[in-house]
């Protein structure tokens, strides 16, 4: 893909279609390319045509790197129309975690990135994100440069390595599940619903201190954090802060989330709870 989109090309028309689907129709029935013969999908193509989302606005509600709950693995490029005059012409590939093996999967992750661009401030009549693109049978043309405006062309690949589409690309199964439930804001800056108590600052700071044999540390802090009425979210933030962002630390720091939550109920889970036995397990 990112080979072809350096290529340059004089009309639109000379390009290769492609579609993010598989179908499979038994010999004879009318048509393939179908709904009704949906059979897999590996990946969301969406078309954004001059709306009010330009490509830096998806990136930064879609590959932000200031959690690990908002960001999705995705690649974005060029539409071949983008010019001057329509800068906000692009196409994205978002790569899902195991394949949608139905058309209400592939709907739910469609309408889960509408709903999230809502969120942002960009709604679904001026977005210009094409709804055609919430059928599984839609084609789009390969990346290319647009021979006229070369300097309009791109091609962006984000967490799209194997260990980060493990991690953050979308779920078909689970968003197809939670479809009617309201959908994640992710905010650049976490909650502020909790206070961070002397004990937990000291804490911190000998955490961050330290280059080795902090997993139990690690742990017992997030437990502080936790006795204090931190949501995953601040608990996540505050270890961020301390560990950094690599993927091997936040793999740790998610393993701990999972402790945190694991932990039998007579822990303690809220501010109103210091007084509870809050042993590590």
């Amino acid at each position: 893909m990112r080979s072809l989109a350096g290529y340059p090309v004089d009309r639109k028309e000379d390009l290769v279609l492609f579609c993010p689907s598989i179908f499979s129709a038994k010999t004879g029935t009318e048509g393939y390319k179908r709904q009704e013969h949906f059979s897999m999908a590996s990946f969301l193509g969406l078309d954004f045509d001059g709306g009010d989302v330009g490509a830096d606005d998806f990136v930064r509600v879609f590959g932000s790197q200031d959690s690990t709950i908002g960001r999705h693995s995705f690649i974005i490029c060029n539409s071949f129309s983008r010019s001057p005059k329509e800068p906000n012409r692009f196409r994205v590939m978002m790569f899902f975690k195991s394949p949608a093996k139905t058309v209400a999967e592939y709907h739910a992750c469609f309408d889960y990135i509408e709903r999230r661009l809502t969120k942002a401030g960009f709604s679904s009549g001026t977005s210009g994100l094409d709804r055609n693109s919430r059928s599984p049978s839609q084609s789009y043309y390969i990346p290319a440069t647009n021979r006229d405006f070369p300097e309009h062309a791109f091609f962006e690949c984000h967490w799209t390595k194997t260990r980060e589409i493990a991690l953050f690309a979308l779920d078909p199964q689970l968003l197809n599940a939670t479809k009617f439930a309201e959908p994640i804001y992710v905010s650049s800056k976490p909650p502020s619903e909790f206070v961070m108590s002397e004990r937990a600052q000291n804490m911190k700071a000998e955490l961050g201190s330290l280059s080795e044999g902090r997993h139990h540390k690690q742990y017992l802090f997030a437990l502080e954090l936790r006795k204090l009425g931190a949501t995953d979210m601040e608990v996540r933030q505050q270890l961020r802060e301390c560990l950094g962002s690599e993927f091997r630390m936040l793999k740790k720091i998610e393993e701990t989330i999972r402790s945190l939550n694991m932990a039998r109920p007579s822990m303690a889970i809220g501010p109103n709870s210091a007084g509870m036995d809050v042993g590590a397990r």
